[in-house]
This record gives C-alpha cells, structure tokens and sequence, in this order.
C-alpha cells in the first residue's frame, strides 16, 4: 500500500488502526483481508467477529500472528499490537492461521 495513501486514511481516520491480513492457509475464505479497528478493540473480539462474519465452522478455529511469527494473545489490544508491531509505514500486518479444533 503506497504511503500516501495510508497518510490519507490515517487523516480521515484518526483514530482507528489500520491493520491488513495475511491469510497462511489458502481454507480461510474472509470476504475482506483490510480492516479499520478502534484501538481498544481486544484480539479475542475481532477473531470472533472475523469466524461469525466469515460463516466458519465451529470445529475451525483461527489465531493470529504477527509478521516475524510471534503468537498474539486473545486479551492484547489492537493498541498494544500497534505500538509494539506496526510496520514502518504505520500499518499493522498480522497473518491470519486456521486450525482444526477436533482433528
């Protein structure tokens, strides 16, 4: 995403976060991968909104890392992530990993 473009989101969006997903397993169908969350928005919320709105079996399950592997904990903010993990162009990127719950 070209910088000037981020500039002008971050402007007309001061105070969301701009986070882009990497989906790691080609299974994970999400209808979109770039999203604008509020910075208190905890991860455990946006995993659920992401399988509730993504009509995903309740056997799936899905977790997020950021981009150099590190596992992110369900109970971290998106503002926590974004001051420890943003990328150089203020864009928060995390990948995306399925996982079958019962085998």
């Amino acid at each position: 995403m070209d910088n000037n473009r981020v500039l002008e989101i971050l402007k007309k969006y001061p105070n969301r976060i701009p986070v882009i997903l990497n989906v790691v397993n080609k299974e994970i169908k999400l209808q979109k991968n770039k999203f604008l969350v509020y910075p208190s928005l905890m991860v455990g919320m946006f995993i659920y909104t992401l399988l509730h709105n993504n009509n995903l079996k309740s056997s799936d399950s899905i977790y997020l890392t950021t981009q150099n592997g590190i596992m992110i904990s369900t109970k971290d903010t998106f503002e926590y992530l974004h001051h420890n993990y943003k990328n150089i162009d203020n864009i928060l990127y995390l990948n995306c990993i399925k996982e079958n719950v019962f085998g």
